[in-house]
């Protein structure tokens, strides 16, 4: 199973997200069900032993809860040349420490993280063969888009098993912030 850990949305704010709709050709939009914040990306894991183990050190984490607001959207192309969508995280220093210990405790259980900058989004849809006018219309039509502050008061440990049309993820634990 592959894993990865990410903060879980509160139905109204996917319910949000969800008004980002285009009407966009070529673009797969992703269910709001499936919307998350990914931290991070761990991989393919075989051994049980080490999803225990590692489920034991998530526990662990000690972090208050803290707000987040989700704001502006934006678009990259992915090594494939596919376009992704997605909305930016108001910068947040509690989200950024959030990242930090789960990122200290996968190295503690030598799980190699991607030395990679963090730019917290959420995806939207993804697709092929748009136009930069295209492109540049939705993003010019949603820019002032930005949800209610809400409290995060949880993260996930996700397992993602792919399916024909999307990814289906599963929660598989969560750990509550104090």
């Amino acid at each position: 199973m592959r894993l990865f850990i990410g903060i879980p949305l509160p139905d109204p704010i996917s319910s949000h997200l969800n008004t980002l709709r285009g009407s966009l050709p070529s673009i797969h939009w992703n269910n709001p069900d499936t919307y998350h914040l990914t931290l991070s990306f761990i991989g393919e894991v075989k051994n049980y032993d080490f999803l225990n183990e590692l489920e034991l050190s998530l526990e662990k984490i000690n972090t208050p809860r803290f707000d987040m607001t989700i704001s502006e959207v934006g678009h990259f192309t992915s090594p494939t040349y596919e376009s992704i969508f997605w909305a930016s995280i108001s910068p947040s220093n509690s989200l950024i420490q959030l990242k930090k210990k789960i990122d200290h405790t996968l190295h503690q259980l030598d799980i190699s993280q991607k030395k990679q900058r963090f730019i917290p989004h959420i995806t939207l849809a993804k697709g092929v063969g748009l136009n930069e006018e295209q492109i540049s219309n939705w993003i010019y039509k949603y820019n002032l888009f930005k949800t209610e502050p809400f409290t995060v008061c949880e993260f996930s440990l996700f397992s993602s098993y792919p399916t024909k049309d999307e990814p289906h993820y599963i929660i598989e634990s969560s750990y509550l912030l104090r």
